[in-house]
């Protein structure tokens, strides 16, 4: 038997093993057993992801996010002797443990299907002459206008990082939620919000190594002013779409060598450090004492406090009923539906109200963001409107609106597409580009909104760089030719 195959043979025995053993589980009421079924189809995704590692890197990255923030805290638990279960009701964490198995499962089915998919239609991604000739015609004038756009952008973004670094001078990170209205110009902060789609239009024209690292380093500086004010997520993000980017390059053939063996050095002793300082920063930022006994318990602390978006999935179960009812209520689209009625367009031409940033009554009770209609439910008032929250979940949305049905269809495009996604990397530069910014807070959906990581697509802040990116090149071109021309004629 080839080896390949029989590899492949044990991982779906693997799989297939997860339901019997889940199925008893969950029916005798055993967490730990259900717990077990669990970890056996995150193994499954896990060593179908490592089969072919250049292939399905989005796979595993999202089931590693899907570890760190869902997993990790009931099995560190369960390994501690805890009865990690006994936190919330029986039926919270039944139905906690329930969604989680179903979106596994079904993310590792959509992998698998369109996977099979691309290899029995033997799909190429297929580029148009006139794109191709287009590209290769303006792509260094792309490159000029998506680096100088970087640049200009990137210095209102840590002007107004900076405001948030003097704001939070004596103060607490909750009050930053509660009590932060910025004061500089709206221009700046529309300009910050445009910096990392340029910056993802400049890596999409396949920049060498030296600017790409210059361009991906600035976008991690640039994250600094939101760690110290106390939030750690935009660094870690960052880090991260620094790897997967260089991964991409690697896995599309590039001619360069993107992870060699100092890049490989580097994430092995950066991951556990990164971790570690993760781990400690969340007693910082609190003004607390480090507890800890050594860098292994400070280790598994990052995963038992990150992890509690299981407990969010378990205390979501007892809020469901008391969230606020509206005829246009959906989570899953929120981000969509409050840009369109409560977003720049619809309050300059159609009069609507603003949706204001940080915990307030009007995003507790009028906005489709689950985590504020959430955490106003399960926090209470008093507690909410000082800062304090919950967070949310693709899961918990997906359901929500949908049932067990919605989390088991969107988890299954879900696997689909970070399997697909590489493949539509190579049809054009606006594509590319698109996947790039997607990629920037897939990662984050087990504890953030389930469709978030797409809402650019309905962002003025996303076409202007785009339109300023192409349209900009051209012009750029024509100057260049009329320059040209002129110093031909001297």
């Amino acid at each position: 038997m080839n080896f390949t195959k029989m590899i492949s043979k044990v991982r779906w025995l693997i799989g297939l093993l997860s339901i019997p053993v889940f199925s008893i589980g969950y029916i005798k009421y055993h967490y730990n057993v259900t717990l077990l079924g669990i970890m056996l189809i995150w193994i499954c995704n896990i060593w179908f992801s490592m089969e072919n590692i250049k292939r399905r890197i989005l796979f595993l990255m999202l089931n590693i996010t899907q570890f760190v923030f869902l997993i990790g805290n009931p099995v560190i638990s369960a390994f501690r002797g805890e009865e990690w279960w006994t936190r919330y009701w029986d039926f919270a964490e039944h139905f906690s443990v329930l969604v989680l198995y179903l979106s596994l499962i079904a993310m590792y089915f959509g992998a698998v299907s369109v996977e099979y998919y691309l290899d029995k239609r033997k799909l190429e991604a297929v580029r148009s002459k006139k794109i191709a000739n287009y590209e290769k015609t303006y792509m260094p004038y792309i490159q000029f206008v998506a680096i100088a756009g970087f640049s200009l952008t990137w210095i209102c973004q840590m002007v107004s990082g900076g405001e948030k670094v003097l704001f939070m001078r004596g103060k607490d990170y909750t009050e930053f939620y509660v009590d932060f209205v910025s004061q500089i110009p709206y221009v700046i902060h529309i300009a910050a919000a445009m910096m990392q789609y340029f910056m993802c239009i400049f890596l999409a024209t396949k920049p060498n190594k030296k600017w790409a690292f210059g361009v991906l380093s600035l976008n991690i500086v640039s994250t600094i002013p939101s760690l110290i004010v106390g939030i750690r997520n935009p660094l870690v993000l960052a880090c991260v779409f620094s790897f997967i980017y260089y991964f991409i390059r690697d896995a599309l053939g590039d001619e360069e060598k993107w992870i060699g063996k100092i890049e490989k050095i580097m994430i092995a002793v950066a991951t556990p450090i990164g971790i570690c300082l993760l781990a400690a920063y969340t007693y910082i930022r609190k003004g607390a004492e480090i507890a800890t006994k050594g860098i292994i318990a400070l280790f598994l602390d990052f995963f038992v406090n990150q992890g509690t978006s299981f407990n969010v999935l378990s205390s979501a179960c007892g809020a469901m009923p008391y969230l606020p009812e509206r005829k246009m209520r959906n989570y899953t689209f929120g981000g969509f539906l409050d840009y369109i009625f409560h977003g720049s367009i619809a309050q300059k031409f159609f009069g609507a109200s603003p949706l204001p940033d940080g915990n307030n009554m009007i995003n507790a009770l009028e906005s489709n963001s689950f985590a504020h209609n959430f955490s106003y439910i399960a926090k209470g008032k008093e507690a909410y409107l000082s800062g304090e929250g919950c967070g949310s979940s693709y899961i918990l949305e997906t359901y929500t609106d949908f049932g067990y049905i919605g989390v088991i269809v969107f988890s299954f495009l879900l696997g689909a597409l970070l399997i697909y996604a590489l493949h539509l990397l190579k049809k054009n530069l606006l594509i590319f580009t698109m996947v790039l910014v997607s990629l920037m807070k897939i990662f984050f959906i087990p504890r953030a909104e389930a469709l978030g990581w797409l809402q650019f697509i309905i962002y003025l802040q996303f076409w202007i760089p785009v339109i300023c990116s192409f349209l900009g090149a051209v012009i750029v071109r024509k100057l260049v030719i009329i320059q040209k021309q002129r110093s031909e004629m001297k």
